[in-house]
């Protein structure tokens, strides 16, 4: 799959909002105390966070194409 399908796919050219898939994740303790630390919300942070960084590998990957 090209960056560019997947980016077609995933949603990141805002063609269509990505849907939720539910899954099981195991993450370090201490990340999960650092998403947690604001209160309710911490899976929507730890998913904001994963956008961010998929979002950068995906321009730096463009940029070297």
């Amino acid at each position: 799959m090209t960056t560019n399908t997947f980016a077609n796919r995933s949603g990141i050219l805002g063609l269509f909002k990505p849907y939720k898939q539910q899954i099981t994740l195991r993450i370090d303790g201490d990340v999960l105390a650092w998403a947690k630390r604001d209160g309710a919300g911490y899976q929507s942070r730890i998913n904001a966070a994963l956008r961010k960084a998929m979002l950068e590998d995906v321009r730096l990957t463009r940029k070297k194409a």
